[in-house]
């Protein structure tokens, strides 16, 4: 079977969230966050803004992926931009597309964009995933992949964050990606990593984190966040974050890349 690229530009039903204080707290305590208000549950983090529509944006891009490669999927690059911060008790309205599906010299690229609103109809979450199927090619393309983001180095002021073993449960927990590749070696060698590997958005969070670290701002005032996931980080070892003015990007310790061609807005809410 092939990649279905009927399926690009066709948006989903709406599916609607509740936030609950208990969801907010677990993804700040997951990935570190030390903000009383976060671990309180009181306002969330940006990146907590993937919870709500994670299993939609998976069933979406699955949708459009034969069945049998559906588990060779690793996270290519992400963007979310985001209004405000999150609070208990705000609804969410979210909706999914498939935007592009692109064969590569090495793989599919599948595309999905993401819009969640509140009841007013207020755009307050916006998002751009992209998942890459290693080693499986479609033999059709639809849609259009934006531009080519180049690796860099932000350079700037350094920043290194400790990980540890328990990690990728923790952020399964909290988030719901519970795929395999993060909790179970076997699964993760089977497509041809070094063993379980930390979420790429949770690299991304713990790069959010060092970014309001380095610009002094409340963590509030994050408001967008993007990057290309282009290497692995492994449960253990530290993660190298570089911030730079407004671009950022994250190695492993020995300095292979990890996030690269990393870019930020910050907001002044004091």
């Amino acid at each position: 079977m092939d990649f279905d690229v009927d399926r690009v530009g066709v948006w989903s039903p709406d599916s609607t969230a509740t936030l609950s204080r208990d969801s907010i707290a677990a993804y700040a305590a997951a990935t570190g966050e030390t903000d009383p208000r976060a671990l309180a549950g009181d306002l969330s983090t940006l990146l907590f803004g993937v919870v709500p529509s994670w299993h939609l944006v998976a069933d979406v891009i699955s949708s459009a992926v034969p069945e049998e490669h559906r588990h060779r999927a690793v996270h290519g690059e992400h963007l979310i931009e985001s209004s405000r911060p999150l609070r208990p008790g705000d609804e969410l309205r979210t909706r999914a597309a498939v935007s592009a599906i692109r064969p590569t010299s090495t793989g599919t690229i599948v595309i999905a964009d993401v819009e969640s609103t509140d009841p007013s109809g207020l755009l307050v979450i916006r998002q751009r995933s992209t998942a890459f199927y290693v080693g499986v090619l479609s033999s059709r393309a639809a849609g259009e992949a934006g531009p080519r983001r180049e690796p860099d180095v932000a350079g700037g002021t350094e920043i290194r964050i400790p990980t540890d073993s328990g990690l990728p449960l923790r952020y399964a927990l909290a988030s719901g990606d519970m795929s395999p590749i993060h909790l179970e070696d076997a699964a993760a060698r089977a497509i041809g990593l070094p063993g379980v590997i930390l979420h790429g958005m949770c690299s991304l969070a713990l790069a959010g984190r060092a970014v309001v670290q380095v610009s002094g701002a409340d963590f509030t005032g994050l408001r967008s966040l993007s990057c290309r996931f282009s290497g692995v980080a492994r449960p253990g070892d530290d993660l190298v974050v570089g911030v730079g003015d407004s671009a950022f990007s994250a190695s492993s310790p020995a300095g292979a890349p990890v996030l690269t061609g990393g870019r930020f807005t910050m907001e002044d809410t004091r």
